[in-house]
């Protein structure tokens, strides 16, 4: 069997998940969810697997780029059936021993990945696995609380969880939009801190997206204003421009191209955002 096949089968399987609670609650709300916990795991992903490396994915779907191989394994395993089953943890309201049921079941999942050798521990170990995922489920529940009812200091836990929730969605859309240009040969980061050049493209470009992140983040939060939102465009140029100055980015393509589709990317991550914030408001009470 192709290392490939597992992954297909749990993707595929998370998709169906993921439209059946659609198609269940029609709650559109639950997308910016799925983007507030993606941005959640990537965060968590960036620190065990990218930095400390605590395992690794074998899909072998781009097997001559062992590392981006190892990130498209973690997308699908992780950063897609993580944030997947908090949703459906988070609007069907399930209790303990359900989300119980599904923890061990995820770990389940990932001990027939190790033994079906698509999946590699280094030191990470299953019962991690089922720490973090209790802690994880139990907070995708508690965000949802906080977000629409606060905590002690009500109006200023909202704003607070409301702003984290924009970074967090605004992080899943940039890191991705960065590891589908590094996919597809565009643009390289050089961090200096791996040998393996795709290891050491993904420090800094987690990095790279989570600083788009913050800014887009801080302004939309602050002001509808249509100029100042744009102004986030320009800013991402220059920042582009910098790493290709100080020798941190490569890029593949001529440079008035790369930059045409690079902002026409960020451009659509801002509308997508915008979108967001407005939602994340309204379900807080704070529009």
């Amino acid at each position: 069997m192709h290392h490939a096949v597992p992954y297909f089968i749990l993707s595929a399987a998370d998709l169906l998940l993921l439209l059946w609670v659609w198609l269940r609650t029609r709650q559109s709300f639950m997308f910016i969810l799925l983007l507030v916990y993606t941005g959640m795991v990537f965060t968590f992903e960036y620190v065990i697997m990218v930095l400390l490396g605590s395992y690794v994915y074998l899909p072998q779907i781009v097997p001559w780029r062992p590392y981006q191989d190892n990130v498209i394994g973690a997308t699908i395993s992780n950063v897609l059936t993580i944030p997947t089953l908090s949703v459906l943890i988070v609007m069907f309201r399930l209790r303990w021993l359900p989300v119980l049921g599904i923890t061990l079941a995820v770990c389940a999942v990932e001990w027939l990945f190790v033994r079906l050798d698509v999946y590699e521990l280094h030191w990470w170990r299953i019962a991690y696995t089922l720490a973090a995922l209790t802690f994880f489920f139990h907070l995708a529940k508690a965000w949802v609380y906080a977000l629409e009812r606060g905590f002690m200091d009500r109006e200023k836990s909202k704003r607070l969880i409301a702003f984290l929730s924009l970074l967090m969605a605004s992080f899943a859309l940039a890191a991705t939009m960065m590891f589908v240009f590094s996919l597809a040969g565009i643009r390289l980061f050089r961090a200096g801190v791996f040998p393996e050049p795709y290891h050491d493209d993904v420090v800094l470009a987690t990095i790279d997206a989570l600083t788009k992140a913050c800014i887009l983040a801080a302004v939309l939060y602050t002001t509808r204003r249509l100029l100042w939102r744009g102004l986030t465009l320009p800013l991402f140029a220059g920042l582009q421009l910098w790493l290709l100055h100080t020798d941190r980015l490569r890029i593949f393509l001529a440079q008035p191209a790369y930059f045409a589709l690079y902002l026409l990317c960020c451009l659509g991550v801002l509308a997508v955002v915008s979108r967001i914030d407005g939602r994340i408001k309204r379900i807080a009470g704070l529009d």
